[in-house]
């Protein structure tokens, strides 16, 4: 990931993930000003995690541990994580703040 100082085109930060691990899935968080995204390891599987950075700076303002969705997508300005097993995690806090009544395939 590569933050881009909109006004000059070039780069202001970068993030890479750990060795073997990729980001999913990004979004911008406006009420945060942060951008926000799922971190999985493709070498050896298991837990995603949510991570945050600061807009401006790039520093990481989160990293946290969720279940193995399968599946997960942003929503509400990038507030809030579904997961597809109904999790809905709050992206300020990293915890699950709800869960939706789907049913397990």
């Amino acid at each position: 990931m590569r933050g881009i100082q909109p006004t000059t085109g070039e780069e202001a930060w970068r993030y890479t993930p750990r060795r073997g691990s990729h980001v999913l899935d990004l979004a911008y968080a406006a009420a945060q000003r942060e951008f926000i995204g799922v971190e999985w390891s493709f070498e050896k599987g298991g837990d995603k995690r949510l991570i945050a950075f600061d807009s401006e700076t790039g520093q990481c303002t989160l990293r946290t541990e969720m279940t193995n969705p399968t599946e997960t997508a942003f929503c509400r300005n990038g507030g809030i994580v579904i997961t597809s097993g109904g999790d809905l995690i709050a992206v300020a806090s990293g915890t699950t703040t709800g869960r939706l009544p789907f049913e397990n395939s």
